[in-house]
């Protein structure tokens, strides 16, 4: 058995500098020695004063660095603990602000309770501005899932908050009017950015809501305002309402940036408020006399397409009968009318036997005077002027006349409301156009006789579209395939129909209507 034992290393060779330098005599250098040994440029195995001094200057500089590293270092523990704190408050305080937080996801706006339950906003997309009062729109789904919008009175706006909702429009940015009810709980959220805002005499129209100057609004007390939750016409203001527009205007431009200087107190005042369109003027009934006998009426010509069913008599005049085509006409026996299997009623033409053509020169007569008399109807409250610019879908309308410069377009389903009694006058010196598939409808007792569409242009109702009360037109007027008419076509050129259904109601109602008048 042969036993071995563990060797030294062999000693590593050192230079002759090293050696100096090697204290101990160890065979190597520490880190010291080594240094010094640098240091020691001459080779004489010690330093001079002036390499000593340096060596102890370099130590003094390194303990300094190592003095602030450990500053820095307890710096940065005290942040790390700093930071940890604020994300355990900040998840605490956001775990107990999402129990009341609710965000609409349509329109993007959170809704928070605060400490006092009172309903805040927080701009979670677009800008929204909080309004102050009752509720000034209220919105209402029927059975079928149509909505209808009906502008109630009540709610005061910051003339700051219109003008900043001016320029939303103006701009075409994103931005919401907040509406809250009397206990400031959020009723609705409108946009104020659809189609372009308008400028008026003395109010304002943006997102399909009339804003006017209001004493009510301008005053510390408003009761007076909230409880009525109207604006009667002795409500308007007194004051110089049309410098507080004025001021406004100054506003606009000054917060969009066309100004150098600010404006008055006035165009910073809470001075606005929604008008009530339940206010309006009872209109006087209009008298259709004998052209009320008719479902339809025409002094250039009826054209049908097959098949139409049409509930009344239809008539031309002064043209003659001929200009009736689709209707597959048969004489009566005595000639003063024809029959027809698309119409329920009579057909009447100006060359047909006595006494025609002097009822239908009559009935002619009276629809054109209705017609004048429709046209020339004035609302005392300017408020009905070419309200949404003419886009009245969604609406719901009460009693009143409804002026427009601009044509009217029924871009979706809209209302009348009230009773039956209750007069309705839209009239326009343009066109009225209604599109597919919407529906006029009645709501609380309406009548389609009493309700006047006065058109000076012409009139297109679309395809699959359902239309009430009786269409006074200066031009012509076209039903589009499958679309129908509860009323009448009084029309002073053509009438076209397509596979339409006409009903127009019993004569003896028209005229007692008429006699009222």
């Amino acid at each position: 058995m042969t036993s071995t034992t563990k060797k030294s290393p062999l000693p590593v060779e050192q230079t002759e500098e090293s050696i100096k330098w090697d204290q101990a005599e160890k065979g190597y250098l520490t880190d010291a020695e080594r240094i010094a040994k640098n240091m020691d440029v001459d080779g004489k195995g010690h330093l001079s004063r002036e390499q000593s001094v340096s060596l102890g200057a370099q130590f003094q500089s390194l303990k300094e660095d190592n003095k602030q590293i450990k500053k820095n270092l307890y710096g940065l523990a005290v942040l790390c603990v700093l930071l940890f704190i604020g994300t355990v408050v900040g998840t605490v305080v956001a775990v107990r602000n999402s129990k009341d937080t609710i965000v609409d996801m349509e329109t993007g706006v959170m809704k928070v309770k605060d400490g006092s339950d009172e309903i805040v906003t927080v701009q979670a997309q677009g800008t929204t501005f909080q309004t102050t009062g009752s509720v000034m729109m209220n919105e209402e789904t029927t059975t079928d899932g149509e909505t209808f919008t009906k502008i109630m009175a009540g709610n005061c706006v910051a003339s700051d908050d219109i003008a900043s909702m001016w320029l939303a429009n103006e701009k075409g940015t994103d931005a919401r009017l907040v509406i809250t009810d009397d206990t400031d709980n959020v009723s609705s959220i409108e946009p104020v950015t659809t189609g372009r805002a308008s400028w008026n005499k003395d109010h304002i129209v943006m997102g399909g809501m009339t804003f006017i100057p209001n004493e009510e609004c301008t005053s510390s007390n408003r009761r007076k305002l909230l409880e009525s939750k109207d604006i009667e016409d002795n409500d308007m203001p007194s004051f110089d309402s049309i410098s507080i527009h004025r001021a406004l205007k100054e506003r606009v431009g000054f917060l969009s940036g066309r100004r150098l200087q600010d404006t008055t107190s006035d165009a910073t005042s809470t001075s606005y408020a929604v008008k009530d369109r339940t206010a309006a003027t009872d209109p006087d009934p209009v008298n259709l006399g004998d052209a009320g006998n008719f479902a339809i009426l025409s002094k250039a010509g009826i054209t049908n397409l097959v098949t139409s069913t049409i509930t009344g008599d239809i008539a031309v005049s002064p043209i003659a009968a001929t200009a009736m085509t689709g209707f597959g006409l048969t004489a009566d026996g005595t000639n003063e009318f024809s029959t027809s299997t698309e119409v329920v009623g009579k057909v009447y033409a100006s060359d047909y036997a006595v006494p025609t053509p002097t009822k239908l020169s009559t009935a002619v007569s009276n629809m054109e005077t209705a017609y004048v008399d429709t046209q020339g109807r004035t609302q005392p409250d300017e408020f009905y002027n070419n309200i949404n610019k003419g886009e009245i879908g969604g609406l719901e309308l009460t009693k009143g006349v409804y002026i427009f410069s601009t044509g009217v377009t029924i871009g979706k389903s809209i209302k009348f409301s009230g009773s039956a009694t209750d007069i309705f006058i839209i009239k326009t010196s343009n066109d009225l156009t209604q599109t597919a598939n919407t529906k006029v409808l009645l709501a609380g007792g309406v009548l389609a006789k009493n309700i006047f569409w006065s058109v000076a242009g012409k009139v297109v109702v679309q395809a699959g579209a359902h239309m009430e009360g009786t269409l006074l037109v200066k031009t012509s007027a076209t039903f589009i395939t499958g679309s129908s008419l509860n009323g009448r076509v009084l029309s002073q050129t053509a009438v076209a129909l397509d596979q339409n259904t006409i009903t127009a109601p019993s004569s003896a109602s028209v005229m007692s209507a008429g006699t009222a008048a």
